[in-house]
């Protein structure tokens, strides 16, 4: 797969959820061999989420390198955050990390299908309205 296609299927992924209301792309670049893609979307029940991934393409797969993807309610409360910045050493899971509210807890590394996987199963249980 080439970094190319691993955003045009983000992309289209992301527009075919019914839940997405706006997409705005703040920054991306893509090349051969990396590519990263920064966007901010509003949801139908008015949470926001800023997306951004850096991928690398090694050999014929592609690698998440670096990665935010960040949800907030309509009053800009946090609701969950992913990230791999590395400012929580004490997690078993260093550098990726999980904010859920104010605690930080270990997840697995995330990458933007992923992450849309989570929030197709976020508004499925409820989370339809603000």
């Amino acid at each position: 797969m080439t970094t190319a296609r691993y955003f045009e299927r983000l992309k289209m992924m992301l527009l075919q959820l019914e839940f997405v209301d706006e997409v705005i792309v703040r920054e991306e670049l893509i090349t051969d061999d990396f590519g990263y893609l920064c966007l901010r979307f509003t949801l139908s029940n008015g949470d926001i989420v800023e997306l951004f991934e850096y991928v690398v393409k090694e050999q014929n797969a592609i690698r998440t390198v670096n990665y935010s993807f960040h949800l907030q309610d309509a009053n800009a409360v946090l609701l969950k955050r992913w990230d791999n910045a590395p400012h929580h050493p004490e997690l078993e899971s260093f550098p990726h990390h999980l904010h859920h509210g104010k605690e930080v807890l270990p997840p697995r590394p995330m990458n933007s299908f992923a992450f849309l996987a989570f929030l197709k199963r976020h508004f499925r249980e409820g989370r339809r309205s603000g």
